[in-house]
């Protein structure tokens, strides 16, 4: 009889070789046939109930100091903060601040609060056009010149917002002098710490729109920015951190900032990040105790943790990526998806659960004693915060929810009812790097290779990062042909990140229109609704609005999610304190603290 971690072992390599598949057809082929079943003798809840960690808050007992050792998977291409790129938000967020941040959750995911950073406290007039800040006053620049330590003021949020008004990839979403939609005319000094920000109209998530700490986010540089150092090529931050070295292509390392008006809540003195692009090396160096942390994958955690028992297993909440696929618009035979029942056709085409199941671990975990939860997306995030989201499976999603079930029969009734008895070619654009993460191109392969059956059969066409990408695909709003995939960034504010996405003056708005006749206009329903969540302040009605959303966009399908998600689970070693306590907010290295009587740092 095989042992439980052997058959857990088994498992794992089966599911492995579902994602090493070649081809997108074979691949959904075979994922198809790995998920199909097995034995599950030998495990139970008692066998794996000791497995998982429960997070404990030590906080108290915080000692100052350490090196905590993360890793990254992608070198940076600028530093430049007010670029949408994904591997630029984590150094962005370690040296720079936000005038405001969203307020961590304890011992579960973050709420719909927000605390100062920059700022100190905040009014709103009695109209809500006008926002005063007012800033604190220990809080200090970068050491080095050109900043020299000197007090962060507000004539460097003024710069700051002038900057970020003038070139950031996602300054639609904010500036008025961009985008008549967007809320914020201006932002000036009334006094050395004190900001008048003046709205264009209210805008109820005005405080999640400005504390975003995604690539292109709205981080507060020093004034310094305007041609006293290469902000593209170093920082001068008044953040937690300062990078202190960096190595392209090696690695990155942040000192704690002698300047940071926080700096006493900080315990951890140095993070490193080494720079390991190859999956297996960065699970080596983890079981070796050479990183703290890494994002295992689901496959691999088990195994994991059997052959370096000393880590410890935290269980997650439910997490999605923020992937989506979107289509081309542009006039043409090349771009038949402008017909909805070809778009409705590709959603019931993909198998949601089985891709869930494959990617998140789903029935191995369960099949080993450990509780799961799943959650398919819906045009907002299955993670999103409380109120937001609304089941697909659930019984008050009503008739359209059809159009995410798994439906090849149905599907193929939609291409042939659309003109294609005999099916369709159709080319999908798609970076293959890791810029969006190491498991974006096998999602990406995996959703392709499920939908050939339904009569759409997709050529993968690959883009290259830095000179195709954005200016063929991802920023043309619509005017391109086929099919694309993309990573979503932007405010932590569900009514936001529907506005960024669905309406035509949002930021990642990606030009559809509701009669598919290249107009690129968007669609007057999702105008509606989504300028009616940005000025709403009540929230039970912004999320009666994001419900009607969903509910609209399911039957339409212009820029479906990924599938879903599910609770996972990560592995830390113990030296890392008081981990998974505080949720969100700040980078995970502001909360936790380094025990040096604890293995690695304290070999057994």
């Amino acid at each position: 009889m095989q042992s439980y971690w052997e058959k857990v072992t088994n498992q794992r390599l089966a599911r492995r070789r579902v994602l090493a598949v070649g081809s997108a057809g074979a691949l959904g082929a075979a994922l198809l046939a790995a998920c199909g079943g097995g034995s599950d003798s030998g495990s139970s809840k008692q066998e794996s109930s000791g497995l998982v960690q429960k997070p404990v808050d030590t906080s108290k007992q915080a000692k100052a100091g350490g090196v905590f050792k993360n890793q990254v998977t992608q070198d940076v291409s600028t530093f430049e903060p007010s670029f949408r790129a994904a591997p630029t938000a984590f150094a962005s967020s370690h040296a720079y601040q936000n005038l405001i941040t969203q307020k961590p959750g304890y011992m579960t995911k973050a709420p719909d609060e927000y605390i100062g950073d920059v700022v100190e406290s905040w009014e709103f007039s009695p109209d809500k056009l006008t926002m005063t800040l007012k800033l604190r006053q220990n809080g200090f620049w970068d050491t080095r010149a050109p900043t020299n330590g000197r007090g962060v003021d507000s004539s460097d949020v003024v710069y700051a917002w002038n900057r970020f008004a003038s070139q950031a990839t996602l300054r639609a979403d904010l500036a008025n002098t961009v985008n008549p939609a967007a809320p914020i005319v201006s932002m000036t000094a009334t006094d050395k710490y004190t900001v008048s920000v003046k709205m264009d109209h209210p805008q109820a998530s005005i405080l999640a729109a400005i504390s975003s700490r995604a690539a292109s986010g709205f981080w507060i540089v020093p004034k310094e920015a305007d041609g006293q150092f290469d902000v593209k090529k170093d920082q001068r931050g008044s953040g937690a951190y300062v990078l202190t070295e960096y190595v392209p292509s090696s690695r990155f390392v942040f000192e704690k900032s002698p300047g940071y008006w926080n700096k006493n809540a900080l315990a951890i003195q140095r993070i490193e990040f080494p720079i390991i692009t190859e999956y297996a090396n960065s699970l080596a160096q983890l079981k070796a105790g050479n990183v703290n942390t890494f994002k295992v994958r689901p496959e691999d955690i088990l195994s994991t943790k059997q052959s370096t028992s000393d880590l410890n297993l935290f269980q997650t909440d439910v997490a999605v990526d923020g992937f989506h696929w979107y289509f081309g618009f542009q006039d043409g035979q090349k771009s038949p998806f402008r017909d909805v029942r070809l778009r409705q056709a590709f959603s019931m085409a993909v198998d949601r659960d089985l891709f869930i199941d494959a990617f998140y671990n789903v029935s191995n975990f369960q099949k080993s004693g450990l509780d799961m939860s799943t959650a398919w997306n819906s045009a907002v995030r299955a993670d999103a915060s409380s109120g937001w989201w609304i089941d697909p499976k659930g019984k008050d999603f009503g008739d359209n929810a059809k159009y995410y079930k798994h439906d090849i029969a149905a599907a193929k009734a939609l291409v042939s009812a659309a003109g294609f008895a005999n099916g369709l070619d159709v080319d999908a654009h798609h970076i293959t790097t890791a810029d969006y993460g190491a498991d974006f191109p096998p999602k990406i392969q995996t959703i392709l290779g499920m939908v050939p059956d339904a009569g759409l059969r997709v050529n993968s066409v690959p883009a290259n990062y830095a000179t195709d990408w954005t200016q063929k695909y991802r920023d043309v709003k619509g005017n391109f042909d086929g099919m694309a995939l993309v990573l979503e960034v932007g405010s932590g504010d569900a009514g936001d990140q529907q506005y960024a996405l669905y309406n035509s003056n949002g930021s990642q708005f990606m030009g559809f229109d509701p009669d598919g006749k290249s107009t690129f206009k968007g669609d007057p329903m999702l105008d509606d609704l989504t300028n009616k969540m940005k000025t709403e302040y009540d929230a039970a009605k912004r999320q009666s609005y994001s419900t009607e959303l969903q509910k609209y966009e399911a039957k339409m399908q212009y820029y479906p999610r990924f599938p879903g998600g599910a609770n996972g689970f990560e592995l830390v070693w113990p030296a890392v304190e008081n981990w998974s306590v505080q949720r969100g907010g700040f980078f995970i290295e502001y909360y936790v603290w380094m025990n040096d009587q604890k293995a690695p740092l304290k070999k057994s």
